[in-house]
């Protein structure tokens, strides 16, 4: 019986615990003409995302401090949104995938200042 009940135990508390997938990840907004506005989330692992709103964006913001994204147009544009901002692209046109990743805040040691990006390795 104790078995049993720390089992159902267990299982509770794993799902009062948030999933790692929601603790990582950052939500986006997208601005298109006429004031729409569309939210996405994206995981901070720098994992491409697919966009597939079909609508001509024109601005990008994140609420999130800490973590850069970066956003691909259907026309070749590249939009960074670093940390707290809102950015325009330009020019406005469909995005079709955007990837984020933590960032960290400058410091006095340069080694503590790197922003790692999904491809790059730290400075030695």
């Amino acid at each position: 019986a104790s078995t049993l009940v720390t089992v159902a135990s267990f299982g509770l508390l794993a799902r009062a615990l948030p999933t790692a997938r929601s603790r990582n990840e950052v939500p986006i907004t997208f601005y298109a003409a006429g004031g729409v506005q569309l939210t996405q989330s994206f995981p901070t692992d720098g994992a491409p995302i697919a966009i597939n709103n079909g609508l001509s964006i024109s601005r990008i913001s994140s609420s999130t401090a800490g973590v850069t994204c970066v956003f691909s147009g259907i026309d070749h544009s590249s939009t960074t949104v670093p940390g707290a901002a809102t950015v325009d692209v330009g020019p406005p046109q469909v995005q079709t995938q955007g990837s984020c990743f933590v960032s960290y805040a400058p410091s006095s040691d340069p080694a503590s200042s790197w922003v790692p990006s999904p491809s790059a390795t730290p400075p030695t």
